[in-house]
């Protein structure tokens, strides 16, 4: 997969088992776009959304591994695979 887009279940489950699913079969420099994924100015997400969640946990924190964020617009944010 050169691009994944999760925007389904915003239960913050849901988008871990998105994440699990697919994002093993992303190539290398290849993009995942999460929705909802951020709180952003004049925004409806908040920090409790499971996607912003998710987001936070994983990439914000450095513990995803190979992954980094590499833009961010309204309430998507994009990661990379950099492994």
């Amino acid at each position: 997969i050169d691009l994944l887009f999760i925007d389904g279940d915003h239960a913050e489950s849901a988008v871990r088992q998105d994440w699990a699913d697919w994002s093993r079969f992303v190539v290398p420099d290849g993009l995942v776009l999460f929705h909802d994924a951020r709180v952003f100015e004049n925004g409806w997400t908040t920090p409790d959304y499971g996607p912003v969640r998710m987001v936070n946990d994983f990439f914000r924190t450095g513990k995803m591994e190979g992954w980094q964020i590499v833009d961010e617009v309204d309430s998507l944010v994009v990661v990379k695979r950099v492994v």
